[in-house]
């Protein structure tokens, strides 16, 4: 599709993004060692966010987190547990409607007190492993996860084996093919090249 340099941490080298004829999955070549330290800007905050921008990230993060909520409140009954990845926003949002939510945080990272002051209890790890009981959830929620997996097959095998038979799984991805992505391609966030190992043409 084309090459482009880190234009967010100054990594030397140029990758090149391709996307297969077959599937449509794009990738990143080299493949990308996952760094564990790049900071995540849904679990890393500031609780008491100063500059103008954390505010407006925080602020985007509320909004698309409400949206979600109310998704996620849509396709679960009364009384129905959750388990999210999605970070400190949509957990707390959903614990506000009632809904039993599990935050599962990346691991080897700081982890904000919000959620803990806000009852919602945090499991730190990663998929496939430290998965859950079988069907242990109603409602499994991922929001920009999946696009930092090296095989995001794996990554939705495991949340299945975690959903009970009637559940629901929410999954938020980059799409490749908006306008975004088109527009700015090698500069588009959605890409993060090289730390993200895939992207989804839709």
């Amino acid at each position: 599709m084309f090459s482009a340099r880190d234009r967010f941490r100054g990594q030397s080298g140029t990758f090149s993004v391709v996307e297969c004829a077959g599937c449509g999955l794009v990738r990143i070549r080299p493949v990308p060692t996952l760094d564990p330290v790049i900071p995540n800007l849904e679990w890393i905050r500031d609780d008491d966010p100063r500059s103008i921008l954390r505010r407006l990230i925080n602020w985007g993060h509320r909004l698309a987190a409400r949206r979600t909520a109310s998704l996620v409140q849509r396709c679960s009954a009364s009384g129905a547990t959750v388990l999210d990845f999605s970070g400190v926003d949509l957990s707390s949002a959903l614990r506000q409607r009632g809904l039993a939510v599990v935050a599962s945080a990346p691991p080897a990272r700081p982890v904000t007190s919000l959620l803990k002051t806000r009852g919602v209890p945090v499991v730190q790890g990663s998929l496939p492993e430290g998965c859950f009981r079988r069907g242990a959830f109603d409602v499994i929620v991922s929001r920009h996860l999946l696009e930092r997996q090296r095989d995001p097959r794996l990554a939705i095998n495991a949340m299945l084996e975690m959903l009970n038979s009637d559940g629901c799984l929410v999954i938020h991805v980059p799409n490749a093919n908006s306008w975004q992505a088109v527009l700015l391609a090698g500069t588009w966030a959605g890409f993060d090249i090289p730390r993200q190992p895939v992207t989804f043409d839709s």
